[in-house]
């Protein structure tokens, strides 16, 4: 019986030093500041729900919309495609616990930069209050650091910085400006290069590589060049107001069917406009990547440039 009673006491008292453990773990003044600081700006579950992004920062507003469950910015009249992977990353940052421990609710928040032309990322989902309208303002004195609060509410917190990244960059920081985004080079049969009207070589499959159609010679290098040609990505959206075409690349693929693309000539700054044969959109093509795919467009050499086998554009083979 005394041994029975040594273990009951010696259980209770354990017991009393873990509860007492436990209290001055919970109770710990750090761990209190650090769990009230975690906070997440937009709840998870609402972001199947969103149908619209407003964007503002120093470059004006930006749009996004939800259609056809992909994000697109519409202007004049078009959609634009969207990076959809870069939306995906913006609901995370603001989804995501993180510590944004509360520091002011001041009377005068114009003085950490929440005035009316303050950065903002209003996410709303059908009609009525926004799912969220967050405000940016100034980073803190400790220059990592920069004061949120949401539109409407005196509560200030602060936090790292990973949202001016969306509210100061320009539009083309969101464009999906890939030229030919599903397109595979296993998908490409023959590719023909057409200058003023006419063909300047035809590029073949043949077993696992190239051969130049006219003259049946290998071509080593047509596979790293038709590569390069399908990872094309453009500036910018731009008008193409009936330019010119210098010079066509037409993509022959498996199923018989044609791509072509269109090519302008060089403007002031070495910049081309491209199109593609069935879509509605134009890309500013810059003259580093124009001149790598299309040097001799250029007045320059090629030779070395996805191996000297392959034409150069303009060239006529005999």
């Amino acid at each position: 019986m005394r041994y029975k009673k040594k273990v009951s006491i010696l259980f209770v008292l354990n017991f009393c030093l873990l509860v007492f453990y436990g209290l001055t773990l919970f109770f710990d003044p750090q761990k209190t500041v650090k769990r009230n600081s975690a906070y997440s700006w937009l709840e998870e579950r609402f972001i199947s729900s969103a149908d619209r992004i407003e964007i503002y920062g120093i470059y004006g507003s930006t749009i996004l919309s939800r259609k056809n469950n992909i994000w697109v910015i519409s202007a004049t009249g078009q959609d634009f495609p969207v990076k959809q992977i870069r939306v995906e990353e913006l609901f995370r940052s603001l989804s995501r616990r993180k510590s944004y421990p509360l520091r002011s609710s001041a009377s005068a928040p114009e003085r950490l930069g929440f005035d009316e032309g303050a950065s903002r990322i209003i996410v709303r989902g059908g009609a009525g209050l926004p799912l969220l309208d967050l405000l940016i303002g100034f980073a803190d004195a400790s220059g990592r650091d920069v004061y949120l609060r949401k539109a409407g509410q005196k509560e200030i917190r602060s936090g790292e910085d990973i949202f001016s990244v969306y509210t100061e960059s320009n539009r083309s920081f969101w464009y999906d400006l890939r030229i030919f985004p599903e397109l595979l080079p296993s998908m490409v049969q023959k590719v023909h290069l057409l200058t003023a009207g006419e063909s300047s070589y035809i590029l073949s499959r043949q077993n696992s590589g190239w051969i130049n159609e006219r003259t049946g010679e290998q071509i080593p290098g047509a596979g790293t060049y038709l590569s390069s040609i399908l990872a094309l990505q453009g500036e910018d959206f731009v008008d193409l107001r009936e330019r010119e075409t210098a010079l066509s690349l037409v993509l022959e693929l498996g199923d018989g069917s044609f791509l072509i693309l269109r090519v302008s000539p060089p403007d002031t700054q070495g910049c081309v406009i491209v199109s593609v044969s069935g879509s509605p959109l134009s890309y500013l093509l810059s003259e580093w990547s124009a001149k790598r795919l299309w040097p001799s467009f250029f007045g320059e050499n090629p030779a070395g440039v996805y191996g000297a086998a392959i034409p150069a554009p303009g060239l006529q083979e005999d």
